[in-house]
Order: C-alpha cells, then sequence, then structure tokens
C-alpha cells in the first residue's frame, strides 16, 4: 500500500484543491472528483467507487463534500478505510459559514468559478434549455434569487467575464466577492495533518508490536542478567558477562580487555583462560575506536561496553556458532552493553568505597552538613566560585566573632591576674561582665548572621533566605546589625550614619535586611574606600513620598564611585573590580533578595569619584505583597 493520501471532491472546487495542495508542497496527496450531483440524487457508495482511477493506490480516502454525500454514512467493505466530511454546504470549503448564510439572507444566488466555467451545462441539469427555455430560465432565478454572488477564489481569470455572460442570460444584477483560498488552504492543511498524524501513529503502533515481538525474544537473556547488577566486584561482573555472552551466542572464545580512564588497565583476560596469540588479541582490542563492529574472516565481532559516554571495556565474541545470524546477533549484544556497562561500574565504585570506607569514616561524619550544602550548591553554580563566595561573605561576621572571642579572653585573663594577686575589686568584676555581656551579645549576633549567611547561599535565587517573617522597628533592627559591623569598621575611620523614624515598622524578614546592610557596607569597605583610611556611610530609612506603602532606604557612601560602563554590570552574577577580594556574588545575591524575597526595587547611582547611592524601595507588609 502507498503511503499517499486521497481526496475526492466536487468537481466544482477541484481546482481550487489542486492548487492548495500544489502551493503547500502536499506532494503525498493527490485530488480526484466524484459525479457533481448539485441538482440529482445523492451519491451512493457504488457511484464513488466508479469514479476512483483504476490506478488509485492510497493509505487512506478522504471524501469531502455537502448535501450530496448525505447518503454516505455506512461504509461499504468495498470503500472500507475511506472518510467522508460532510459540509453544511459546498461554499463552507471556501469561507466562513456565517458569511455564506449573510449572502443567503440577501437572496445572493452564490457562484463558484467552477460552477460558472459550465454554467450551461448547470442549467440543462436544473431541467431548462439554455436555448428554448430563455424566459422561463430568467423567471426561475429572478424569483429565487435578487443578484448573482460570485465567491471568487482567484483560480480562474475568466470567471468574470463568464459571470457577465450568465447575468445577462438570466436577467440579475451580480457582485463579486474575492475571497481567495485561504479558508480551503487552512481546512485542507486540517485533513492533511490529521491523516499524517494518524499514519505515524499507525507506523508507530507497528513498531512497537514489532519491537514487542523481539524483547519475547530477549526474555530469556533478561531472566540470566537480571542480578547483573548487583555483583560487588569487577571479577565477578566480568564473569557473568562472560557466562551471559556464552550462553546467548556459543562463541569459540571470549576476549574481555579492562578500560579505566581511557587506558587499558590490564592484560586481556579470556573466558577459558588461555589465549593463543595474547599480542594480536591485545592489540586488537586496545586499538579498538568505535562503538561495534564485525570481523567477517572469523565470524566475531567486537563491542564497546560503556556507561555515560566513558568507556569501561572492550569485548570480543570470537567465533559464533551461528553466523547466519550474525545481524540478529549483534543487535542482541549491542542492547545488552549498556546493562553491562552500568555492572561493571557500579562494581568498581563499590570496590573504590569499600577502599575507602575506613579512611573515610571519620571524615565522612564531621563533612556529612557541610556536604549537603555543597551539593545542593552545586545546582545553582559552579561550585568553586560558590565556595569562595562563601568564604568571602562570611569573613566579616567571622572575623567580628573572632575578635570579640578574643577580647572576652584577654580581659578574662585581666581578671584572672587581679584575682590572683588578690588585687580584683568589685568594679573591676561589673566592669568585667558588663564588657562580657556585651561582647558576648555582638559575637551571639555575628554567628546568627554566619548562620543566615550561609543558608542564604544554599540557592542565590530567590528562596535564599528561608527565615521567617515578623514585624520588627527598622531603626532599632539596623542599630543592631551597624553594632555588630563596629569591630570590622573599628580597624579604620569610616563613619556610619543612621537616618530613621524610631517609629517606622515592616513585616518582613528581618535577616535579609541584615544580609543587605552588611553586604553592602562590605562592599563599601572593599571597594568604595579601597586605599581610603577614611569616609562615611549615610543610611536614610523613609516612607516613600509616591508610594506610602513603601519603605523608601538609601544607602550611600563618599568612597571612590563606580564607572559609567561598570555601573550597568555590578548587579551582574560573578562581576567583580577585583578579582583578588572579591567574587562578584554580593550585590547580585542583594538584587535577587529585594526583588524576588521583598518584592521590591533597586537602582543603583554613581560616578567616578563622586561615592555611590543604593536606592531601595521595599512594601512595609511583605506578607500582602507575597499573597
Amino acid at each position: 500500500m502507498t503511503n499517499k493520501l486521497g481526496v475526492l471532491v466536487c468537481p466544482f472546487i477541484k481546482r481550487e484543491v489542486a492548487t492548495v495542495l500544489k502551493s503547500e508542497d502536499f506532494n503525498d496527496v493527490t485530488v480526484a472528483t466524484f459525479p457533481a450531483r448539485c441538482y440529482g440524487p445523492q451519491l451512493e457508495w457504488d457511484d464513488i467507487a466508479k469514479t476512483l482511477p483504476s490506478d488509485m493506490d492510497y493509505s487512506q480516502i478522504i471524501v469531502v463534500g455537502s448535501y450530496c454525500l448525505a447518503r454516505l454514512q455506512n461504509i461499504t467493505k468495498e470503500m472500507e478505510g475511506c472518510q467522508v466530511h460532510c459540509m453544511t454546504q459546498c461554499f463552507s470549503l471556501l469561507t466562513n459559514q456565517d458569511i455564506i448564510n449573510s449572502y443567503l439572507k440577501e437572496k445572493a444566488y452564490l457562484l463558484t468559478p467552477g460552477w460558472l466555467a459550465g454554467w450551461r451545462a448547470r442549467v440543462n441539469e436544473l431541467g431548462f434549455d439554455d436555448e428554448n427555455d430563455g424566459e422561463i430560465l430568467r423567471e426561475f432565478f429572478t424569483e429565487s434569487a435578487s443578484k448573482l454572488l460570485l465567491l471568487d477564489t482567484g483560480v480562474d481569470k475568466k470567471s468574470n467575464e463568464r459571470l457577465q455572460v450568465f447575468a445577462d442570460f438570466v436577467g440579475l444584477p451580480f457582485d463579486i466577492v474575492p475571497i481567495g483560498l485561504d479558508f480551503l488552504r487552512l481546512f485542507m492543511t486540517k485533513i492533511v495533518l490529521e491523516w499524517r498524524l494518524k499514519d505515524e501513529k499507525e507506523q508507530a503502533t507497528t513498531a512497537l508490536n514489532e519491537s514487542r515481538r523481539e524483547m519475547t525474544d530477549y526474555a530469556m537473556a533478561m531472566d540470566v542478567f537480571s542480578d547483573l547488577a548487583q555483583v560487588l566486584t569487577e571479577v565477578d561482573a566480568i564473569e557473568r558477562i562472560f557466562d551471559l555472552f556464552s550462553m546467548l551466542f556459543a562463541p569459540k572464545e571470549l576476549f574481555y580487555l579492562s578500560i579505566q580512564n581511557g587506558k587499558p588497565a590490564e592484560q586481556v583476560r579470556s573466558h577459558s583462560g588461555w589465549i593463543a596469540d595474547s599480542a594480536a588479541v591485545q592489540n586488537r582490542l586496545e586499538n579498538f575506536a568505535g562503538e561495534y563492529a564485525w570481523v567477517e574472516a572469523e565470524a566475531s565481532f567486537i563491542l564497546r561496553i560503556g556507561y555515560r559516554d566513558e568507556t569501561v571495556g572492550i569485548l570480543e565474541v570470537n567465533g559464533i556458532a551461528f553466523p547466519e545470524y550474525k545481524e540478529r546477533y549483534l543487535n542482541l549484544a549491542v542492547s545488552f552493553v549498556g546493562v553491562c556497562g552500568l555492572a561493571i561500574d557500579n562494581a568498581r565504585k563499590y570496590q573504590q568505597l569499600t577502599a575507602q570506607k575506613n579512611q573515610l569514616a571519620q571524615t565522612l561524619k564531621e563533612l556529612q552538613e557541610t556536604q549537603q550544602q555543597l551539593v545542593e550548591s552545586e545546582k545553582m553554580a559552579a561550585l568553586g566560585n560558590l565556595v569562595a563566595g562563601v568564604a568571602h561573605e562570611i569573613n566579616t561576621p567571622v572575623g567580628n566573632s573572632i575578635m570579640a572571642t578574643s577580647a572576652v579572653i584577654n580581659r578574662s585573663q585581666q581578671l584572672s591576674a587581679l584575682y590572683q594577686d588578690k588585687a580584683m575589686k568589685r568594679a573591676d568584676l561589673e566592669n568585667y561582665l558588663q564588657f562580657v555581656r556585651q561582647t558576648t551579645q555582638i559575637l551571639l549576633s555575628n554567628l546568627q548572621r554566619t548562620g543566615d549567611l550561609i543558608k542564604s547561599f544554599k540557592q542565590v535565587s530567590v528562596d535564599q533566605a528561608v527565615e521567617s517573617r515578623r514585624q520588627f522597628k527598622v531603626k532599632a533592627y539596623l542599630q543592631d546589625v551597624i553594632r555588630s559591623l563596629e569591630p570590622q569598621l573599628n580597624t579604620t575611620s569610616i563613619q556610619i550614619v543612621l537616618d530613621c523614624d524610631e517609629n517606622l515598622e515592616l513585616n518582613s524578614y528581618p535577616g535579609v535586611f541584615a544580609q543587605i546592610i552588611t553586604n553592602l557596607v562590605i562592599n563599601s569597605i572593599v571597594h568604595g574606600f579601597r586605599g581610603q583610611n577614611e569616609g562615611q556611610i549615610t543610611i536614610e530609612c523613609a516612607l516613600s513620598i509616591s508610594q506610602n506603602e513603601q519603605l523608601c532606604l538609601q544607602y550611600r557612601d563618599n568612597g571612590r564611585g563606580i564607572s559609567a560602563d561598570n555601573l550597568v554590570k555590578i548587579f551582574d552574577p560573578f562581576f567583580t573590580t577585583n578579582k583578588q577580594i572579591g567574587t562578584g556574588l554580593g550585590l547580585h545575591i542583594i538584587y535577587n533578595i529585594v526583588t524576588q524575597k521583598l518584592n521590591g526595587s533597586i537602582n543603583c547611582e554613581s560616578e567616578l569619584g563622586d561615592g555611590v547611592l543604593f536606592i531601595i524601595l521595599v512594601p512595609l507588609d511583605t506578607e500582602l505583597t507575597n499573597e
């Protein structure tokens, strides 16, 4: 059966259909016609069968028409497989039915170029003699129609001329509507594409059934190597593979060369343990570079055994018992090599893990949490860059914690010395306790912030901060943040000025604001005030003038500023002007937090030598915006 579609249509629109099929390059579709029965009895399947060309050989026949096809409901056995598209009217193939109805309400007599091409024959089919019954014919048309209307498809240049002659003959005015072929093109394209889809599904079903038959042949082999992937050593895996191929192909001998890291890992081994010409076999397998190859002279074939695009071994099946089935044997072997590769790879990994178990037991316990963080981080970015970014971002709070701890140790040693010398006074103890309270609070704040920073680096996107939302006073919280940064600022003469209404509150994520301010301050110290010992950072918080439901946070420093070329890239990931110090993730993380987590916006204004200004707008109530 030829994989072609046959379309049967009324002869009055054949030219239009043929034009559409040709313009769409539907070379697998042929158009033919059935008898026109506009004014006669409806078509039967016998009528359709008689019109089919004797050499027609199609995978499907589709009949397209209207009233004349109404009887084609029950498909006969001879026409089995045919499909009928019965439209409301023939004109429905050329334009929208609503448009046709509107013309009919105006009592327009609709015509097509194909009908007009043989209008005299059509008149005779109505029972009139175009030469002797002219007066009666004109009376018939004028009583049933107010005008003639040509649905001009553009395929016949003589349609207008014929319309003029016909209109003069029946004594009616006429009009022309240029409808073109777009509507018909859509209809025919739909039919062809549906047929192609159905045909492809049938082909896929046939292929699937064939595959199922082949899988039945594989069932016995599947039973044999069902436990192949459970072996624990490479030696056992190779022995199982030898047993499998021996059972399937009954070869004279099997040779296997283990490959690790792209190089032979050992000498060739055989199933029997003996190799007649070991040097030749070794050389043959070492130099094999394909996926598989048939060695005709020796009724043998060679296979590459691999896993995830990595070669783990080369197998030669030498001297199969029934070479007449070589193609089927080779296809069967190729279908199994993936499982063989998996078994060998699993065995190697198991051996490696076993060898390293004792050495890594204690280390694994200590690094479980870090390992999990690195696994999650690896999904989001290059591991090396992310680890460097983490180290950069947590350096400040960890440094503050170290400085605070060192200060407590020094003060404790001083107090201990006074106690040992019996020179300690009540005031010394009170001062010490007050200092410890303040310092440990700073230490706790920095350690908590360190934890928040580490959590935030698990994802460099929306969900990087996972702490809960709560109501808090902006000024008091930012003062705590600035206070925790004092150990970092004590090594410089940089001052931070905070201007904020004490009653200004947010229902948001306080930890996120701590991260934003911390990152901005560190950015100013590392980049903005690089090479400077003095400077000032100003943080202003107020309600937005234009939008009362937003907080406007303005962060500025009077440092070096940013060039125009760099200003447009500062929020890009991994962009930094000093790769020896920064990773380029700080401002990118701030941008993601502000825009995604807080549903706000952030902009930067700067010029070289004139400091920097960050303007951050966020909703007062994050809960409402998230809803």
